[in-house]
């Protein structure tokens, strides 16, 4: 397997690829903990008050994720 750091810069290249992303997940356990964080990386944050299209995204989460987002918009 390749090495932590080459796989996290690969996937960061597939952070707006959600199917992709989710394929590689399920590959095997260790590649999971690395993609995890891409998964979750455009959170739409908002109520059941709100229609998602007034969601919003949160900068402090992918702050918090440590990432830098392409934004889905």
């Amino acid at each position: 397997m390749l090495p932590p750091e080459i796989l996290d810069k690969i996937f960061s290249f597939l952070a707006t690829d959600q199917a992709s992303l989710e394929a590689c997940s399920n590959a095997h356990p260790a590649i999971l903990q690395l993609v995890e964080r891409y998964l979750y990386c455009n959170v739409v944050i908002g109520n059941e008050n709100l229609k998602a299209s007034h969601g919003f995204i949160s900068p402090e989460w992918n702050e918090f994720l440590g990432l830098h987002c392409p934004s889905p918009f």
